[in-house]
């Protein structure tokens, strides 16, 4: 929240208010259908982030790993190179970097008035499509 003038101005209005202060809701960015699809494909990136980096980064690796022959799973087990401490570490290093990606889609979806999506449809890969046509909707009858 901002405060400008004495007044305090929600998260969306910084950019609708023209050089003189007065509204102006042409200025609006998130009017244009092709703004909304980039912001909401965005939030999106950082909703998947936990998921996706996992399973490129760390379980790819550890597939590949028990595919090797035993004798040499044995050698990349072992010090010193001890590869599934380190796939490990990585996996921890993912997580802490996912807390931050969880809170910036959260502020996300907060900053621009967006319901959080309900959890039958985190992994539902339609979701994104369905919300952006929902959101579109629901401004163009706030507008009405």
């Amino acid at each position: 929240m901002s405060v400008e003038g004495g007044e305090e101005h929600g998260p969306t209005r910084a950019w609708r208010a023209d050089e003189n202060g007065d509204d102006d809701p042409s200025a609006d960015p998130l009017a244009d259908p092709e703004e909304q699809r980039v912001l909401l494909s965005t939030l999106d990136s950082f909703r998947q982030y936990r998921r996706q980096s996992h399973y490129n980064t760390t379980h790819r690796r550890r597939q590949n790993l028990y595919a090797l022959p035993p004798h040499h799973r044995n050698v990349l087990t072992a010090p010193p190179f001890s590869l599934l401490d380190h796939l490990s570490a990585v996996d921890e290093a993912i997580d802490s970097n996912a807390d931050i990606a969880d809170a910036i889609f959260a502020r996300g979806l907060a900053s621009f008035n967006i319901d959080d999506l309900p959890a039958s449809a985190q992994h539902d890969p339609a979701t994104l499509p369905r919300l952006d046509r929902r959101w579109l909707r629901d401004r163009s009858q706030a507008s009405a």
